[in-house]
């Protein structure tokens, strides 16, 4: 008996430290998993981002994944379609072909007040944001989720991209993120847009 309670508090401390960090994104709330490293946003079209380490854990290791939030101000971005077309776009099949995937649909957050619109697609990735200017470097075996978050002060837009097996492996913690979404009492503000910015931009990288 003696043991089973012991065994039960370690997972549920084991549970807590796997998300130990509170973050706000665009009038949400989250919690973040611990193993995920907060960097500074790459670029201005990016509200947060996070490096997630591959199979040496050294910060440059290739075999690396990312989860980079996109916010662009409130009913800004296009809607959940036309995002998960984009979204599809940059990735094929070995023979070139589009490759198929998923999309789910779900509520989330208390009294489910964020609508969840996601999509895994797994293949050889090409990112064409990457690198504006040069030529896009394929990425084969590779995974991209993407999700649209639609609330009161949205659409927020989150993707995970990385190795096809550090995605899948990814894929429970992600979730456990985006479900973690709560509303916060801050009202949400714009950190993609700028004059070269259309009225209603499809977010990139």
């Amino acid at each position: 008996m003696k043991r089973t309670a012991l065994t039960l508090f370690s997972l549920l401390a084991l549970a807590c430290a796997a998300f130990a960090e509170e973050v706000q994104i665009a009038g949400l709330s989250f919690q973040a998993p611990h193993g995920w490293q907060s960097e500074p946003p790459a670029t201005p079209m990016r509200a947060a981002q996070w490096k997630i380490a591959g199979k040496t854990g050294a910060e440059s290791d290739a075999d690396g994944g990312e989860v980079v939030a996109f916010f662009f101000g409130t009913g800004q971005g296009g809607d959940a379609r036309a995002n998960i077309a984009r979204w599809s776009t940059t990735m094929t099949t070995p023979q070139g072909t589009p490759a198929a995937g998923q999309t789910t649909t779900r509520k989330t957050g208390p009294d489910g007040a964020v609508s969840v619109t996601e999509l895994a697609i797994y293949g050889t990735y090409v990112n064409t944001m990457a690198a504006p200017g040069l030529p896009a470097t394929p990425l084969p075996n590779y995974g991209l989720v993407g999700v649209i978050l639609e609330y009161p002060g949205g659409p927020l837009f989150l993707r995970l991209t990385g190795p096809e097996a550090l995605v899948r492996k990814q894929l429970p913690l992600f979730n456990k993120f985006i479900d973690s979404a709560k509303i916060a009492p801050t009202p949400p503000a714009a950190t993609g847009v700028s004059t070269e910015t259309p009225a209603n931009p499809v977010p990139k990288s």
